[in-house]
């Protein structure tokens, strides 16, 4: 082989750099490093030994608009797990009685308009959504044409320029939290308005089925490390390439002509380049320099926390796989293919930042979500309920931060980072974090 490279970090950034350099012609030997036993990063699983199943931590979706996300999982071969979703559902209660009934549930499907070019496609969509007035409709429309026709200012929220165009608390409350907080999971007044400007144009303003979701239809260990197996062994076969799950890195050394690796229970271990895919906050602990220079500083940044409340019912809540829910402490309840057996019907209820609840601690936030559901649907019955919580999930940039979102090239010769993270254009998804390992990857290779 022509030279070593190492890739320290096997979530999705990691793979995604992985992938690429295997594709690639480069006559190079891999070495994967991820400290947990299974590949995925924060789209993992845990085992539940009551019921001997997988649950994922918090449920992963994406968008047919993702083009880096698709074209991984076409070039390994895990398309075959995902589902796409041309429909999704906004659940809500009429907040008073209505002909006798008492606030009757509204399941209100947001999809194309068949016939209609963008960006009108979803208008019909915007015209069905009980939970906003005729008046909040428009107003949302409104929106949309303001966000098509106009660029915001530079560092200025997305909260703030809403509110330049008189927004009502309820539009800014119940459609754009939720929507916002399942893409970013960040509040508007945290968000820049540019990021999400173009964010939301490349949604549903490109083609029709752009937001269409990609749904797993299985536990997401079972995709990103079970299910990477048979891409990985004619590389394995050929010893292009070797995997280490579950060897952490405690730290790597600049030497002069490549890097030293520390792994916690081996010997050191030389390579020529080095890929260095880790969270964000872990990055400058096991490369100190980046920030003995100056170069990055974490800890100017903020964590974001995603709960997820995986709850067993007596029967479905509803026949949809999954549903918003505008308004609610809870954001989306999905019905994923499995879970569900003899203890009961599984729902996992999503918080995508919990850190803003009135206390992120587990018993809090199954109460919060219980209410929920208790005035979402009266008639439910809970079998059984447990929280997981993944604190400092996703970052988060104030906008008058100096310390800026990172390249994947950095002043040392061969060596790069990865990660969601870093400078890709996109916020903290798998999108971000796929785009982020080809980037690095390719300037691998150009390097090499």
């Amino acid at each position: 082989m022509d030279c070593k490279i190492a890739v320290v970090g096997g979530g999705l950034a990691g793979l995604a750099a992985v992938v690429k350099l295997l594709r690639s012609n480069a006559n190079a030997e891999i070495h994967l490093y991820e400290r947990s036993p299974f590949f995925g990063g924060r789209a993992s699983s845990f085992w539940v030994t009551s019921k001997g199943i997988f649950l994922d931590y918090a449920q992963h979706v994406s968008m047919k608009r993702c083009l880096f996300f698709r074209d991984f999982l076409q070039q390994t071969g895990l398309e075959r797990f995902w589902r796409t979703d041309s429909c999704m559902t906004f659940c809500s209660r009429r907040e008073t009685e209505w002909r006798h009934e008492k606030k009757p549930l509204w399941l209100d499907d947001f999809r194309n308009t068949p016939g209609l070019p963008v960006p009108f496609h979803l208008a019909g969509s915007f015209f069905r959504m009980r939970f906003l007035n005729w008046s909040q409709r428009w107003e949302v429309l409104y929106h949309f044409w303001k966000i098509r026709k106009s660029t915001p200012p530079e560092g200025i929220s997305f909260d703030a320029w809403l509110r330049g165009w008189g927004a009502s608390e309820k539009v800014r409350r119940f459609f754009w939290e939720t929507v916002l907080f399942s893409a970013f999971s960040e509040s508007p007044e945290n968000l820049s308005a540019r990021e999400v400007r173009n964010l939301l144009l490349e949604i549903f303003g490109t083609t029709p089925d752009a937001w269409h979701l990609l749904v797993p239809q299985r536990p997401l260990w079972e995709i990103f490390h079970e299910g990477l197996q048979p891409f990985w062994q004619p590389y394995v076969e050929k010893r292009r390439f070797f995997s280490h799950p579950g060897q952490a890195i405690q730290k790597i050394e600049c030497r002069e002509k490549g890097f030293q690796l520390f792994p916690v229970a081996e010997e050191p271990c030389f390579y020529d380049s080095c890929i260095l895919a880790v969270p964000w906050h872990q990055v400058t602990k096991i490369f100190p320099p980046l920030a003995e220079k100056g170069l990055f500083t974490p800890e100017t940044w903020k964590s974001n926390s995603i709960a997820a409340i995986h709850t067993w019912l007596e029967k479905p809540l509803f026949s949809q796989p999954h549903v918003a829910t505008p308004g609610k402490t809870i954001q989306w309840i999905f019905r994923p293919p499995f879970g569900s057996g003899q203890w009961g019907h599984y729902h996992q209820l999503l918080i995508s930042d919990s850190d803003r609840c009135a206390s992120s601690q587990s018993d809090i936030l199954q109460q919060l979500a219980e209410s929920d559901l208790q005035t979402l649907f009266p008639d439910v019955r809970i079998r059984e309920i447990r929280v997981t919580r993944f604190p400092s999930a996703v970052f988060s940039i104030p906008l008058d931060s100096p310390q800026k979102r990172p390249s994947c090239q950095t002043p040392w010769k061969n060596l790069f980072l990865a990660g969601d993270w870093t400078d890709t254009g996109f916020p903290a998804t798998m999108e971000g974090a796929v785009k982020s390992g080809f980037t690095a990857a390719q300037r691998a290779m150009e390097k090499d």
